[in-house]
């Protein structure tokens, strides 16, 4: 976060040594200093309060801004409406298909290098 143009000012926070950690990791994992994951978490938190809940689901914690946050009810529900319906879908394919699951993608692309590689072949 590029704020070099604004005054600074120190802020100064004792933390437990398992908070420090995860913060580093954090931080580190997004390649970000600790400070500036810090700010982005808090600067996220802010525009979250700011906004509210249901601006906070279309996107005020924007990927990078700040660190993964828990789900909303709302998004949990959402969340698990779609697992339902997935696993509905699953059921009606694995019907229409007599009990027959479909192969898995390695075997279907493995299936089609080995067709196209002896197709090649032949044309040699």
């Amino acid at each position: 976060m590029a704020t070099s143009h604004l005054r600074r000012v120190r802020l100064s926070i004792d933390v437990d040594l398992e908070l420090r950690r995860r913060l580093k990791i954090a931080a580190a994992s997004r390649d970000l200093s600790v400070r500036d994951y810090v700010e982005g978490v808090l600067r996220g938190a802010l525009e979250f309060d700011a906004r509210g809940e249901e601006a906070a689901e279309q996107g005020a914690w924007r990927e990078g801004d700040a660190a993964d946050r828990p789900l909303t009810p709302a998004e949990q529900d959402r969340g698990l409406r779609a697992l339902t319906e997935l696993e509905q879908l699953d059921r009606a394919l694995l019907e229409r298909r007599d009990g027959k699951p479909f192969p898995s993608s390695w075997e279907l692309l493995d299936r089609t290098r080995t067709e196209r590689t002896r197709d090649l072949r032949r044309d040699e």
